[in-house]
């Protein structure tokens, strides 16, 4: 797609509410460092939300979260997505259940749109023991 679409924010939240009038997000509880049960245990629900604008068109987008130190896929994602005029925002949000991370340690969630990295974001998985 070209140009590229704009991301104005890459997250991981707890939480994501979008008024459907107004079209205002609310972003519940953005984190840098998850405690989670690891392998073979899931991890509780958790959000990814971004927001786009982008060329008139449509495209494949493509999600990923993986281990930063090996660069192992543990989850991947494409969908269609299209931008209808240049001024729009484009919301993504994806709810991560029946999750489960594979060790502690940084993760890298990456989102490209026809094979072009568009966004990247890291965060910090600890063992939470549970």
């Amino acid at each position: 797609m070209i140009p590229s679409p704009i991301v104005t924010g890459l997250h991981v939240c707890h939480d994501v509410n979008i008024d459907e009038v107004t079209k205002e997000v609310t972003l519940t509880r953005i984190f840098y460092d998850l405690p989670s049960p690891i392998y073979p245990d899931l991890t509780r629900p958790f959000w990814a939300f971004a927001s786009m604008h982008g060329p008139i068109g449509s495209g494949t987008l493509s999600f990923f979260v993986m281990t930063l130190d090996e660069q192992t896929i543990v989850y991947s994602l494409e969908h269609p997505i299209e931008f209808k005029d240049r001024f729009s925002a484009a919301y993504f949000r994806l709810k991560l259940h029946r999750f489960r991370f594979p060790k502690a340690g940084r993760y890298e969630i990456m989102m490209m749109v026809d094979d072009e990295i568009i966004a990247q974001r890291t965060f910090h998985v600890t063992d939470s023991g549970v």
